[in-house]
């Protein structure tokens, strides 16, 4: 992938976008901002639930950690549903990776002794630089220049090799780790919307407040090695046009271009735009060195509008989360 698409992606989109890829058979690598800083987000859950596979027996697994509605965070999909009854702390893993589970993930976070428990955990696989000081959601009001919550691609990236490719974790809990990141359902719209059909994804996501759109990934082509995939992004340094100035406000979304490859051929929501962007860094990189890009359709509308709706709207605030 030529790193001038990156820079075009950056301009097309108005926000600094890092990126960190590896081939792992040749060792070849694209980079761009790859030692910069950018927030966690939620992209830290992959690696909340790893360590909690490094310090606990299997049989530990299986055991029932129970919880309150006082223990409840924003965007708590599956533990919601189980106060009464608590969950395992295998199903708090497969929430917190699968779902982007917050509650989910403070309780494999406390399992650890808090935040920092995590950082020490990465300081043992070797990242110097990656560091957990918050629950969620307080992580994602990382203000920029804080290197609280923070990591980069290339650690980010290095820390999901390690673990899911090589030998960080032992066999079984490895396989578990892989099967919740393939499993997957907050990535949709993300590198795996980028990748050609055939390759296996698994991921993990984060998003919050502004653009924030992170993805980070194994891939593993057919009848090719695997690859290593980090793309983050920040908030957006200028607020997104919108295509039509005289629209009604309208909350929940904003919008912004929908590709960065081909002009503009209609207003999308802003959120599934940043989703796009994460994408095109994945389809560039799919394609074989010198290939022209593909042609590219904007990406769907915001399902949660109706399309008449939305193509009369304009922008207000974002929303969260996965």
């Amino acid at each position: 992938m030529d790193p001038r698409s990156l820079a075009d992606l950056e301009r097309a989109y108005g926000a600094r976008i890092g990126v960190y890829a590896v081939a792992t058979d040749t060792g070849a690598t694209v980079v761009h901002r790859a030692d910069e800083r950018f927030a966690f987000c939620s992209t830290f859950k992959s690696l909340a639930a790893a360590a909690v596979l490094h310090r606990n027996p299997l049989s530990r697994l299986d055991e029932r950690v129970t919880y309150g509605r006082a223990d409840l965070a924003a965007h708590s999909p599956v533990t919601e549903r189980h106060v009464a009854t608590g969950m395992t702390v295998r199903q708090l893993c497969d929430a917190a990776v699968r779902y982007s589970d917050n509650t989910a993930a403070n309780l494999l976070l406390r399992d650890l002794g808090g935040p920092r428990g995590l950082t020490t955990y990465l300081r043992g696989l070797g990242d110097r630089v990656s560091g957990l000081d918050h629950y969620e959601p307080e992580l994602n009001r990382n203000p920029p220049g804080d290197p609280r919550d923070t990591t980069t691609p290339r650690a980010i990236a290095v820390d999901h090799r390690a673990l899911v490719l090589g030998d960080a974790l032992p066999a079984a809990r490895r396989a578990l780790l892989k099967d919740w990141l393939v499993r997957n359902t907050t990535g949709d719209r993300r590198i795996r919307a980028g990748v050609p059909r055939g390759w296996t994804v698994g991921d993990k996501t984060g998003t919050a407040d502004w653009g924030r759109a992170h993805d980070v990934a194994v891939l593993w082509p057919p009848r090719a090695a695997p690859l290593v995939l980090a793309v983050l992004r920040p908030p957006a340094a200028r607020s997104p046009p919108s295509p039509d100035p005289g629209a009604p406000a309208a909350p929940g979304h904003r919008w912004r271009r929908p590709c960065w490859c081909q002009p503009c051929r209609g207003p999308v929501c802003w959120t599934t735009s940043n989703d796009h962007s994460v994408a095109s860094v994945a389809a560039g990189l799919g394609r074989s060195p010198g290939a022209p890009s593909p042609p590219c359709a904007p990406p769907p509308p915001c399902a949660a509008w109706p399309r008449p709706a939305i193509q009369r709207w304009k922008s207000s605030s974002v929303r969260q989360r996965v």
